[in-house]
């Protein structure tokens, strides 16, 4: 956020804007006490607005999306390393975050 302020003049302002709005937005909704989206612990929604924050507001819903199918994809793998219902969500952001990354590339060309 620092540095799209300090970058303010350079940027796409209503990009800007959109794509931290929908991260404010995302943060609590995947957060644990409320668990819209999903019920992440405080780091791996941290870790989740980190990725967002280098994207753009149509990546970023494509990452919503691309997390949602690969945690449904990695849950049952994942509960075996968790405990309850709580199990480890950072391979399924680094999972998110290569396959944005591969779809951002291939749509760049």
């Amino acid at each position: 956020l620092v540095i799209d302020i300090w970058r303010w003049d350079s940027l796409d302002q209503n990009q800007a804007i959109a794509k931290w709005i929908m991260i404010f937005i995302f943060m609590p909704l995947a957060h644990h006490s409320f668990g819209i989206l999903f019920k992440l612990a405080r780091g791996d929604v941290f870790a989740c607005a980190a990725v967002m924050a280098l994207m753009s507001p149509a990546l970023i819903i494509v990452f919503i999306i691309v997390l949602k199918v690969a945690d449904l994809l990695f849950r049952p793998i994942l509960r075996k390393f968790g405990s309850g219902s709580a199990y480890p969500f950072m391979p399924v952001v680094m999972a998110g975050t290569l396959g944005v990354l591969g779809i951002g590339f291939y749509l760049a060309g």
